[in-house]
């Protein structure tokens, strides 16, 4: 019996040697081989060429070894013709033929081995053995690789559904490979998982595609939602504007025939008013809800149609007051032609009396001396002018005086009465001359860089700025102390200020700079003060008119500021020419000038309204029991007089309407009280005369200051008065500070 302990004994130094030829590791051998690959994406992740490589040099090395033994036992073996000797002649030492039949006994696939065994045939089964393990193995190597590499490129060319569809054939191929290897537990496990994995995949991509679903008709739901929004909000603003239409329409209505119709009652103008006053607060809110992206469109809506509906109710009541005025106005129609009847049956009476006793006075005539009629006292005191300085000055040139008027005066001295007055503009240039003498005399220090001098001046405005800043109607005591602390400065006396002495005795200079300071910055509270909060004119004029009783050159700074920052205070109209540049005639007008850009017209409107009410309470301020026997300085007298030369010049546009308005509102009173019927009469001219030429040139978009004042004269001649301004400083003020 050949050793086969000895041959397997050599086959282990071959560099094949460490193959195992026991049953066992044949079978894990082939349950590696037969594993199912794993499966990839890409077909890169298995070296399929390097695997090819090794089991086709693994078989190489084989048939090398096969052939190495072939040799050997060629060159051990007898001659052919001895074949029934099969004892090799020299056996390894190791193998003896214990170890042959204990190999035979364990491995039962073998076939049983018994002697006496060539070594020729030994070998030859070995060969035969091995041989067909190695082809096995590499068939299935080869086979697992190519279903492997074939999976993989199918799978790469395939999309989503193409892959979950060959994963179904995989599942089944898996299955397959378990039934055919029912001997390898792992490979079925991996499969179970991937089946599982699968199977989560496909669940979580379901269910992805449902919540997708889902989503994408929740947004359809609420895109439609927010269309059926949008078209409520759309249908909400197409209403709100045919509201704002109908509204427009009605107010229009009411205040047209308010404004047009001179026999409506005060309740229609009360409601004309009302409507026309929301009219603004409805127009914004309908602009509002043009804008409005639907987050408050409701609310606005209610307040527009809340407001609608108030028009309504207002035009309802309009209509019925406008049908009763009318029913009034055929009754009075009645009354007047029976009145007129009569005064035609009276007038002829009278007539045929005044001429006999007409015929009777001729006959006298010859023997008697006719009659003078002088004029009514309150006429002869409004038509004096005012006067300029309280000392006779010749009146100086325009060069000399206002030397910015050169270039326009000769076209004003051709029509001079159409832009001024002549005895006011000879005021108005001797006034110009004495400001501006009066700031040359305080140049000196004014204008000085001396430290000393400069501390001194500084002290001065302190001083006069803190009394004036400081005026207000807190009581009469407070504000006599204001004018007799300015009167002590200004007689050269001395004041305690921050606990120092100030004084201006021997200083013709300081004493120049203190009077032009004062009067100059009491003007300027009207711009500062007046035009902020109307009611502090007065203690202000109460101030101004002290001070000008106690030291009428003061005075003469005080109305020359008024003309110089407000000439239609004069009134001084004027022209625009090609002889100066729009700066310099927007300068001349008081229009406030900075870097060439020009003052807005509300803004200087407000300015000229603080001018002159402050100018309109001084001339009518009651002046305080300390000073009463003084007299006035400036009283109503010039009131009168500014009053009449303004109707006497043609109007300016929205200027006119305005410094009307104020001055009739802060001096109206107290002028009426004065001039009685005379006033009256000014006030019916300045509604049938005046207001059709302010109507005329006042633009469409800024018919306020014309309608104010309208209402403003309707009321006044209806009612035969006019309201006491608020905040004015009566007798009984000054007595008892209430």
């Amino acid at each position: 019996m050949a050793d086969i302990d000895s041959i397997v004994a050599q086959l282990k130094q071959t560099k094949k040697g460490r193959l195992k030829y026991d049953q066992q590791n044949w079978n894990e051998i082939f349950d590696e081989t037969s594993k199912t690959p794993e499966l990839r994406i890409s077909p890169f992740s298995i070296k399929t060429n390097s695997r090819l490589a090794t089991m086709t040099k693994s078989h190489s090395i084989g048939n090398q070894n096969r052939k190495m033994y072939d040799d050997k036992i060629t060159r051990r073996t007898p001659s052919s013709s001895s074949k029934k000797d099969n004892e090799p002649t020299d056996r390894p030492k190791n193998i003896s033929n214990k170890s042959v039949e204990k190999q035979a006994a364990e491995n039962k696939n073998d076939r049983l081995i018994t002697p006496p065994v060539s070594p020729e045939h030994l070998l030859h089964d070995f060969n035969k053995s091995y041989d067909q393990a190695l082809n096995q193995l590499t068939n299935l190597r080869l086979q697992n690789m190519k279903d492997a590499i074939n999976k993989i490129n199918f799978e790469h060319r395939c999309n989503l559904d193409d892959i979950n569809q060959r994963s179904e054939e995989r599942v089944l191929y898996g299955r397959s490979q378990v039934e055919t290897h029912r001997d390898s537990p792992r490979e079925s496990k991996e499969i179970s998982e991937f089946v599982q994995k699968r199977n989560q995949r496909k669940l979580v991509a379901e269910r992805q595609k449902q919540q997708a679903e889902m989503e994408i008709k929740a947004i359809e739901d609420q895109r439609n939602r927010l269309e059926e929004m949008r078209k409520a909000i759309e249908e909400k603003k197409a209403l709100a504007q045919r509201m704002g239409d109908e509204g427009r329409r009605l107010v229009e209505n009411v205040v047209n025939i308010a404004n047009s119709n001179k026999n409506v009652n005060d309740g229609y103008k009360q409601l004309a008013m009302q409507m026309r006053n929301e009219y603004g607060a409805f127009l914004t809110m309908i602009n509002a809800t043009k804008s409005d992206d639907g987050t408050h469109i409701e609310s606005k809506y209610r307040t527009v149609a809340e407001k609608l509906q108030f028009f309504r109710d207002c035009s309802s009541k309009c209509d019925l007051i406008l049908k009763k005025v009318e029913e009034e106005k055929q009754q009075e129609e009645k009354r007047r032609l029976e009145a007129e009847a009569l005064r035609k049956k009276e007038a002829a009476e009278a007539e045929a009396k005044r001429k006999a006793e007409e015929a009777q006075k001729l006959k006298d005539a010859a023997s008697k001396p006719a009659p003078t009629s002088a004029p009514p006292p309150a006429y002869n005191q409004a038509t004096t002018t005012a006067s300029p300085p309280s000392r006779a000055v010749p009146t100086p040139s325009v060069q000399e005086a206002a030397p910015e008027l050169v270039p326009i005066y000769p076209f004003m001295e051709k029509a001079l009465n159409m832009f001024v007055a002549k005895d006011a503009f000879d005021i108005y240039l001797i006034l110009r001359k004495l400001v501006s003498d009066t700031e040359r005399k305080h140049q000196p220090m004014s204008k000085s860089t001396d430290a000393t001098v400069k501390k001194e001046k500084f002290d001065l405005f302190k001083v006069v700025n803190t009394q004036i800043n400081a005026i207000s109607d807190e009581s009469p005591k407070h504000l006599m102390e204001k004018i007799l602390k300015l009167n002590t400065l200004l007689k050269n006396g001395e004041v305690v200020f921050s606990g120092k002495k100030i004084s201006t005795k021997g200083n013709e200079t300081a004493m120049a700079l203190v009077k032009d300071l004062t009067a100059k910055k009491l003007v300027m509270q009207g711009q500062s003060q007046v035009a902020s909060s109307f009611k502090t004119a007065f203690p202000i004029a109460a101030v101004c008119a002290g001070i000008w009783t106690l030291f009428p050159d003061v005075g003469d700074l005080l109305l020359g500021y008024f003309y110089l920052k407000c000439p239609y205070l004069v009134p001084l109209h004027f022209p625009k020419t090609d002889k100066i540049s729009s700066t310099e005639y927007y300068q001349m007008l008081g229009y406030n000038v900075d870097d060439g850009k020009v003052e807005e017209d509300d803004k200087y409107l407000n300015k000229l309204s603080g001018y002159v009410r402050l100018y309109a309470s001084i001339i009518q301020m009651e002046m305080p029991p300390d000073l009463a026997g003084r007299g006035h300085p400036h009283g109503l007298e010039n009131g009168w007089v500014w009053f009449t030369r303004v109707l006497n010049l043609e109007p300016v546009e929205l200027v006119t309407a305005t410094i009307i308005f104020d001055f009739l509102e802060v001096a109206g009173h107290a002028m009426l009280k004065r001039f009685g019927k005379q006033f009256e009469k000014l006030l019916s001219l300045v509604k049938d005369e005046l207001m059709p030429k302010i109507n005329a040139i006042t633009p469409s978009h800024a018919k306020a200051g014309a309608t104010r004042l309208k209402m403003f004269l309707d009321s006044c001649i209806k009612e035969g008065n006019i309201k006491p301004p608020e905040g004015v400083l009566t007798q009984r003020w000054w007595a008892t500070g209430r």
